[in-house]
């Protein structure tokens, strides 16, 4: 049964149109459509239709040249309802989800990201589950609502869940903290964008500022705590390296000013030890790596210093409030 208006063809006996909502002239409704004869058809469609009431609903509703154009369209949010002459609203879907992608790029790092993300993704779901509503039928307002949340659900955690995973393992946020007034030229309320897991076979050299993850590690007598922290890389695979008196030393000669570790390492015990392949050395200026009843000793601080280069993050930019900021110590 076509509409006059748009074109959309309903089924027989609806008395509007479920695309333009358009009243439907009932008298011109054919007692014998080509619908009925799809159970003689050989197509996949008339199998389909000999299933049942629900094969005749789908094949009617979701004949494939009709469901392609649409079902591209809802990968963006608001383009389904433009394609059906909805465009005010279609727009405006489109504007609130962009506009809540970009809070989330802008406020990465804050705790009020995940709440954009999760916008972006209600504003899609409601776009789908407009265009999906009157396909199904489904006049009950808590069915639709049920159907709402199922598909932000499905899409939360399917291909949003992929981008979430996606970008994470590029670029990876950290939000400094409690550094207090050892930290340099680092301020509590900074972000830095660091390498994520994917690019972390990127070179790494002597003064590179880095995200370090250390792993716990127990010994005699110590115990090294797991945690995330900032600093500057002391040394790379091969250095000798030596922490006395608060000055580290590589190869025998100190560190230039400008790629020292960042904070004072005095309180450091003086340590001693040759950089393991595959590793780098990250002088944990900024955590705790003991227990309250533990002290730090030599063999505490180069285990908690020596870091894998799999847990190594090239800090690639430093953002203070809503600006960017150069990683070197003005």
């Amino acid at each position: 049964m076509e509409c006059a208006n748009c074109g959309f063809e309903n089924m027989p006996g609806q008395p509007f149109c479920l695309r333009c909502h358009s009243p439907l002239d009932l008298s011109r409704v054919d007692v014998r459509p080509p619908r009925a004869r799809w159970g003689r058809s050989r197509g996949i469609r008339g199998k389909i239709a000999t299933t049942g009431w629900w094969g005749r609903r789908i094949a009617t509703r979701f004949s494939l040249p009709r469901l392609l154009p649409p079902t591209a369209s809802l990968l963006v949010p608001g383009q389904p309802q433009i394609q059906e002459g909805r465009t005010d609203l279609g727009r405006w879907l489109f504007r609130v989800w962009v506009a809540c992608l970009a809070l989330t790029l802008l406020l990465a790092g804050y705790p009020v990201a995940q709440w954009t993300f999760d916008t972006a993704v209600a504003v899609h779901a409601a776009s789908v589950s407009l265009w999906l509503g009157p396909r199904l039928g489904s006049r009950r307002p808590m069915r639709r609502v049920v159907a709402g949340l199922l598909l932000f659900a499905a899409l939360r955690f399917g291909p949003y869940r992929g981008i979430e995973y996606a970008s994470t393992g590029l670029v990876g946020v950290m939000h400094i903290t409690h550094t207090g007034a050892t930290a340099g030229f680092l301020r509590d309320g900074d972000r830095l964008l660091y390498r994520g897991r994917w690019l972390r076979d990127g070179p790494v050299a002597r003064g590179d500022l880095v995200v370090a993850r250390i792993r716990e590690r127990r010994g005699r007598g110590y115990r090294v705590l797991e945690g995330w922290h900032v600093n500057r890389v002391s040394g790379t695979a091969g250095d000798w390296v030596e922490l006395s008196d608060g000055e580290v030393r590589v190869n025998g000669e100190p560190l230039p000013e400008e790629i020292r570790p960042l904070g004072d390492l005095s309180a450091l015990p003086d340590v001693a030890f040759r950089v393991p392949d595959q590793s780098v050395v990250v002088f944990p200026a900024f955590s705790t790596l003991t227990e309250p009843e533990l002290r730090a000793g030599p063999t505490m601080v180069r285990e908690a210093a020596t870091v894998a280069r799999k847990d190594v993050g090239k800090v690639l930019l430093r953002i203070r409030g809503l600006t960017l900021a150069r990683n070197e110590a003005p």
